[in-house]
């Protein structure tokens, strides 16, 4: 009857396989990082809460030229904004 004995591993292979599970933790907590710190886009709900916050915004978004159809969170901020002003969040002090 034969013995069982265990494959060998060569050890230039344990230690290639030691360095990219390494790598593969730190992408993996850089990815964590990022998306854990990511900043969110203001809701109306938001500008409900906080009016005087509107006009600053909008201003924002004129001065930066943002385009309003993009699916970025400056463009999600400005579309809320300006539907909270509609809506009537937010009174304009100079009339």
């Amino acid at each position: 009857m034969q013995r069982y004995t265990q494959p060998q591993i060569k050890r230039s292979d344990m230690k290639r396989a030691t360095k990219h599970a390494t790598y593969l933790s730190i992408i993996g907590a850089m990815l964590i990082a990022v998306s854990a710190c990511g900043e969110r886009a203001k809701t109306v709900d938001y500008f409900k809460e906080h009016p005087k916050e509107i006009q600053p915004m909008l201003d924002e978004c004129k001065n930066k030229a943002v385009n309003i159809a993009a699916d970025t969170i400056e463009a999600r901020n400005c579309r809320a904004a300006e539907l909270a002003k509609l809506r009537g969040y937010f009174k304009d002090q100079s009339q």
